[in-house]
């Protein structure tokens, strides 16, 4: 049964309304209804209660229920349990919902136009917007990009990619309305990693920024994600493919030729470990506030979050995700052994959940990928939110000028070059 978190207020505020009502009754009135009501489910002589029981085909369509829940149950228990071969990227382009229309190589252009007002913080900004020709359709993507002036070497390239109910315009600080909190989740994340040297840029997700409750900020997303499943995509594979594009463009700028990071949390952090999986020019990847062995978060019936359970959450299940998609084989087909943090809160749910995940990694990562500071967990303190100090040191790290690069590190995994700071980093304790 999917969760309608909407019904669900509005039976809560209904059950009040009735609660009132009765305190509110004299006496007598109260005493009578009470009784009345007593006795709707008073016993008969035979020691049965007067409700009448459910017909037969009810009971035989729950019974039916029940027996195809086990199935699943069955399924899950055996696909988790199953050795997976290698990922290859074009099933990954194709699981993950990439047109097949976009496939081979599009024709991209890219436009920036200069923000009419500057920001109060001082970070000038272009807005971009991106068409990728793919056959005869044309697939639109934007945001906002901040290029570092070069008065100061440069950090890199970042993409920073913003979560639910959020937008580029806040995660740069320029929306602060009675819409949005100024210090929400993200924490301004954009605009700091901007004031700490890098160039970023940041992409627009579909989500609805302006709505309560949280219930619905998807609603949109999850409309677009059933139409794109009808002809062959899916809204992420739309949008990763699209920011894998419009990043490969702005790489192309004079000023940009430097490594590639991504920063994604939420949302943003599922889309960002997806363009690194899609895109074999990340140098460095940081997911925040998503990783956890999501098989059971999909499929199983006993997990608390079961994203199947929710109305608007279609977006997130993805055909064979158990078997083809789980973070352990992507990241061992399709990332490792290119730099990996993970960042959650100690008091997100998510906190234990990623635990085992990570154990699964570090068996895929060089033994030393720990002390190489390439695999890290971070557990922040406090809740589903941006922590960003350990993460930009990470960044900091991976995507300095000197160095190997994303495709270089492939055949130097766990190993320290001279190139490499040999001095210990504290940014892979996984508490701080």
């Amino acid at each position: 049964m999917r969760i309608n978190w909407a019904l669900v207020s509005a039976l809560q505020l209904a059950a009040i309304a009735v609660f009132v009502g009765i305190l509110l009754l004299d006496d007598g009135t109260r005493d009578a209804l009470v009784a009345r009501l007593a006795s709707a489910t008073s016993q008969s002589p035979a020691g049965k209660t007067s409700v009448k029981p459910d017909p037969a085909s009810w009971r035989s369509a729950q019974e039916l229920i029940e027996s195809d829940h086990r199935f699943l149950d069955s399924l899950l228990r055996g696909q988790m349990a199953s050795a997976q071969p290698e990922l290859e990227p074009a099933e990954f382009r194709h699981l993950i919902g990439v047109p097949k229309e976009c496939h081979g190589d599009p024709g991209v252009t890219v436009q920036l136009t200069p923000l009419a007002d500057k920001p109060a913080s001082g970070v000038p900004l272009q807005a971009v917007l991106a068409e990728i020709h793919c056959e005869a359709a044309v697939l639109r993507a934007g945001g906002l990009l901040y290029l570092a002036d070069g008065t100061q070497p440069s950090r890199g390239l970042l993409v920073a990619i913003h979560g639910t109910s959020s937008s580029p315009e806040q995660i740069f600080g320029l929306e602060t309305d009675e819409h949005f909190d100024a210090d929400d989740y993200h924490h301004n994340f954009a605009l700091r990693a901007a004031k700490a040297g890098f160039s970023v840029y940041a992409p627009r997700i579909v989500t609805d920024p302006h709505l309560e409750p949280v219930s619905v900020f998807n609603k949109n997303r999850n409309e677009l994600d059933r139409r794109a499943e009808a002809l062959g995509a899916k809204l992420v594979g739309m949008e990763v493919f699209a920011i894998s594009k419009t990043v490969n463009e702005i790489r192309k700028l004079d000023d940009l030729k430097q490594k590639t990071g991504v920063y994604g949390i939420s949302l943003g952090g599922m889309t960002a470990f997806y363009l690194a999986a899609l895109d074999q020019d990340i140098d460095a990847v940081v997911v925040s506030q998503w990783a956890e062995q999501r098989g059971p978060k999909l499929a199983s019936r006993d997990h608390k979050s079961a994203m199947w359970r929710y109305e608007q959450a279609d977006y997130t299940i993805f055909r064979d995700y158990v078997t083809r998609l789980s973070d352990e084989l992507v990241v061992r087909s399709l990332i490792a052994p290119r730099p990996l943090l993970y960042e959650v809160g100690s008091e997100d749910e998510r906190s234990e959940r990623v635990q085992p995940l990570f154990r699964q990694l570090q068996s895929i990562y060089p033994p030393d990928a720990g002390a190489d500071n390439r695999l890290c967990l971070v557990v922040g303190p406090g809740g589903h939110e941006i922590f960003f100090d350990k993460a930009i040191r990470f960044l900091e790290y991976w995507l300095r000028e000197s160095g190997t690069s994303g495709a270089a590190a492939a055949g130097s995994a766990g190993v320290q070059t001279g190139d490499q700071p040999s001095e210990a980093s504290d940014f892979c304790s996984q508490t701080g």
